[in-house]
């Protein structure tokens, strides 16, 4: 390593805090600034909802993808097949896609299904089912899972590559089942990499604005959609609560990420 000194010192220095400055301090000190002094006109009236909406949709959708993103992984530690790996590929797609081409995707197709369902049950039961996932909550998480399920798959698949696979093979060679060596082996020694996939999928769950505008439900109001709302109305100052708190609620597991990081 070489010791800068003086000038030279003071310009390294300058060029590292210019992008902390202006990229986080001074968008961050705005935001707070303006949810101190004007902020939402419904915090406090209604504002928990948004809240409330925005982590139903991104647990949910963090909870399936982590569970699929396993089963693939698994899949692929058992048997390293061309049916597996081309179900992989298809299934992490999702990722390259914009949030609003696949809301777009997903909608007629869905609806369609729903079609489907609705008319099955009104002809053989005379039920009348409605829509059962077009404008539901369900088609909102299930975008989320098709976005993001790359991101879960890439982190579990990599703590799963880090096991030696003899490891199997001893457990396997004295009668374990598959599913006794994943509970007993391989999640506790995956634990990182699952929550890591976990904070992940959370994080660009909470700030996914263009699937959850088309596919959400009406009167379903999260934070990303109320900072777009607000910002479309020119109301800046106010839709800088939701913009914070998007920020924070964020910031946290990044944070609990990075220092499992260290930790490794």
């Amino acid at each position: 390593r070489t010791q800068l000194t003086g000038l030279v010192a003071a310009g390294a220095t300058l060029l590292c805090v210019l992008p902390v400055v202006f990229g986080s301090l001074i968008p961050g000190g705005t935001l707070a600034y303006f949810a101190l002094t004007t902020g939402d006109p419904l915090l406090g009236h209604g504002f928990t909802g948004f809240i409330g909406n925005s982590l139903q949709v991104a647990l949910s959708a963090t909870l399936a993808a982590v569970i699929i993103a396993l089963v693939l992984t698994y899949a692929k530690r058992l048997t390293d097949s061309k049916a597996v790996n081309l179900s992989i590929q298809l299934s992490t797609l999702g990722y390259a896609l914009p949030g609003a081409l696949l809301a777009v995707g997903l909608f007629a197709p869905v609806s369609q299904f729903d079609r489907a369902i609705a008319t099955f049950f009104d002809e053989q039961f005379d039920i009348q089912t409605g829509l059962l996932l077009t404008g539901t909550v369900a088609i909102v998480v299930y975008a989320y899972v098709v976005r993001f399920l790359t991101v879960a798959f890439n982190s579990t698949n990599s703590g799963m590559e880090a096991i030696p696979p003899i490891y199997d093979q001893a457990a396997r060679s004295l009668g374990a089942t598959p599913w006794r060596v994943l509970k007993s082996i391989h999640l506790p020694l995956m634990s990182r990499s699952i929550l890591a996939a976990g904070i992940l999928v959370f994080v660009d769950s909470m700030r996914e604005l263009p699937a959850t505008l088309l596919l959400r439900p009406f009167d379903f109001e999260t934070l990303a959609t109320r900072v777009y709302k607000l910002a479309s109305d020119e109301r800046i100052a106010e839709a800088s609560t939701a913009s914070l708190l998007i920020v924070v609620i964020g910031l946290v597991p990044v944070l609990l990420l990075n220092k499992l990081s260290d930790k490794r």
